[in-house]
């Protein structure tokens, strides 16, 4: 996990340009390699994520990571399954991985993927934390849980479209997001093109984080 801070110099004659290119250089290599990182702006608020994320590190070790037995059978379970058998989009490991995780896995499926110029990278990593402290402080395979899995998902979804540009992959690629965060509490969603058209513009729309449009767009499609 790498960390870079995101405040402004007490005075601008501080900063080196040469410094500040090689810096956002380097967390572009970062980006692209799938490597997590995150944004803060005051050492209080490094002190706050480090924490959360040492945390969550911790009660993920021998589950999602850091266990050759563990990850030996998730490996094992995702080689096993029939190639003819259609397996429900973020279905495959479960709670096993994380909202960020799914995010940089889902990039394997889809073309470039191009971001807007202006955007806040700290409001998608804070979207990210909240949809996982959402999941995480909720039951897996009763009613609430799912409720929990669709705010996640919705909480996501505004994030990831209101920071990339329109396209088809980009389309494609926030559909299957939210199919597997959905997946991580049982639920699905049967995409077609026009859906996954709907949702985005209704994303990339939305007033808030916290959008009710997008959220109920999700609750009525959403399937066990």
């Amino acid at each position: 996990m790498f960390y870079f801070r995101n405040s402004p110099p007490a005075q601008l004659s501080e900063v080196d340009p040469e410094q500040l290119e090689s810096v956002n250089e380097f967390r572009k290599e970062v980006a692209e390699s799938g490597v997590l990182y995150w944004m803060y702006k005051s050492p209080s608020d490094f002190e706050t994520l480090a924490r959360q994320h040492l945390s969550r590190q911790v009660q993920e070790w021998g589950k999602s990571w850091g266990g050759v037995v563990k990850e030996a059978e998730a490996w094992q379970a995702k080689k096993e399954l029939p190639k003819d058998d259609k397996q429900p989009v973020g279905d495959s490991l479960g709670d096993a991985r994380s909202i960020t995780a799914i995010v940089f896995e889902q990039m394997a499926h889809v073309d470039k993927l191009r971001q807007r110029r202006h955007h806040d990278p700290e409001v998608i990593h804070r979207s990210f934390l909240e949809a996982q402290v959402i999941l995480d402080s909720s039951p897996e395979n009763d009613d609430w849980g799912q409720i929990a899995a669709q705010q996640a998902a919705a909480l996501v979804m505004v994030a990831l479209a209101c920071r990339l540009e329109s396209s088809d992959s980009a389309k494609a690629y926030v559909a299957n997001v939210c199919n597997c965060v959905l997946g991580l509490r049982g639920l699905r969603i049967d995409w077609d093109t026009q859906d996954a058209n709907e949702l985005f513009e209704l994303a990339v729309a939305a007033r808030d984080r916290h959008d009710d449009d997008v959220l109920i767009w999700v609750k009525e499609r959403a399937m066990s």
